[in-house]
């Protein structure tokens, strides 16, 4: 039990830690050493003399941060001609990255992140004309994107604006507004004059815009006075350029041999069969089922069968909660937008806990897949998953894409 921010119990209770005591402050582990809160008290990490400034810790809607040293009149050590140096410890940790610069990512566990930038043209030729254009920026079934900034930039048409309004009306991304009026004030009607980008918007953070897909629609609405002096052809004429910290979802895409439970002792039948399975909301889970293609090769025929646990696809509240797709090599999706319609955790705690039966629901019975099986390299059949980013708790065994494929031959 703990007490609610800014609440006085009656009377106290010394013996209670208040609240930020239980803050802890990331680590960037062997990538790096950072202070961390609380500061050091007493022994050399501490202040000391005039040498250790352990930087001032402070509260904010991001957490904690620390307030940066800075040089002060009079100083004349290593700080006078670098104030970082005023920066360190008693321990020589740095001072702690403020949250969403790209340094504070090296605390996260996984690839490394690298910076990609992409760019589109956002064009469009006739008066108040509204340009758009998508941005791909990364491919969220393969990929994790941090700290995504877009910056807009216009060629000068008819923006002079010296006797009405002759402005970019509004930018939206994702329907969202994200600038109103741009005035440019810069006339590109000079053909001999080099036209140089004008700024509309400049870094502007849109991680919590992105599209599901990991897209962005770029939208810009021209005013109708803008007539005259396009750029090729276009009255409104922009670049787009999204940047982003982009990683591979390793854990989560890396290919799994399903394994074969191939009964060759059998000259009428084989089989085989495993898991097809990820670990994180949104994931997909790439596999391969091995199974003998001898008797495939002999004229039999091969069918597969494709059962998930149940984990969190109830649905309650209106957001997909599903599996988005099972693929097939060479086939393409033979699952589309399943509800398995349960949540055994949430059923326990309503005390009508699953039957064992209702724990599994059927995807897929008796897809022939001798073609597949008989496809170099034979008896590999290859497969992809996919389960909705808000099936987020319940797992099944640690995965919350939880699935099991077999493939019977005869």
């Amino acid at each position: 039990f703990g007490w609610e921010r800014g609440f006085a119990p009656p009377g106290g209770h010394p013996y209670l830690e208040p609240y930020i005591w239980f803050q802890e402050t990331p680590s960037a582990g062997a990538k790096g050493a950072w202070q961390t809160y609380p500061a050091v008290q007493g022994g050399v990490g501490s202040d000391i003399g005039d040498d250790v400034f352990n930087n001032r810790w402070r509260e904010t809607p991001e957490g904690l941060v620390q307030n940066y040293n800075g040089f002060k009149i009079g100083m004349q050590g290593p700080e006078w001609f670098d104030s970082s140096a005023l920066n360190y410890d008693g321990y020589g940790r740095e001072v702690l990255p403020y949250p969403e610069t790209p340094k504070r990512f090296l605390d996260a566990a996984g690839q490394a992140w690298v910076e990609r930038a992409v760019n589109t043209t956002v064009a469009c030729p006739s008066i108040g004309c509204v340009a758009n254009a998508t941005l791909a920026v990364f491919d969220r079934a393969k990929e994790e994107a941090r700290n995504c900034r877009i910056n807009i930039g216009v060629h000068p048409t008819d923006f002079d604006n010296d006797w009405s309004r002759e402005n970019i009306e509004v930018w939206t991304l994702n329907g969202y507004v994200v600038r109103a009026t741009c005035d440019p004030r810069a006339q590109g009607c000079n053909n001999a004059k080099w036209r140089q980008l004008y700024s509309c918007l400049s870094e502007f953070p849109v991680d919590h815009l992105m599209n599901s897909d990991g897209t962005l629609l770029v939208e810009g609405k021209l005013s109708k006075m803008v007539d005259e002096c396009p750029y090729n052809g276009n009255l409104l004429s922009g670049v787009a350029t999204v940047t982003c910290l982009v990683r591979s979802r390793e854990s989560e895409s890396r290919e799994e041999d399903l394994g074969a439970d191939a009964n060759l002792g059998m000259a009428s039948t084989t089989f085989g069969g495993g898991r097809l399975h990820c670990s994180s909301p949104g994931c997909t889970a790439i596999g391969s089922v091995r199974v003998d293609p001898q008797i495939a090769m002999l004229g039999g025929t091969c069918l597969m069968n494709i059962s998930v646990a149940q984990t969190d696809f109830d649905d309650g509240l209106g957001a997909p909660e599903e599996v988005e797709f099972v693929s097939v090599e060479g086939v393409g999706n033979v699952v589309s937008h399943m509800k398995p319609g349960y949540n055994p955790c949430a059923s326990a705690l309503g005390g009508k806990p699953l039957s064992e039966e209702d724990r599994n629901f059927t995807l897929l019975v008796d897809y022939n897949v001798t073609e597949q099986v008989l496809a170099p390299p034979a008896g590999v059949v290859r497969l992809k998953g996919k389960i909705s980013e808000h099936v987020d708790e319940c797992a099944s065994d640690g995965s919350l894409f939880d699935a099991y494929v077999s493939i019977h031959c005869e």
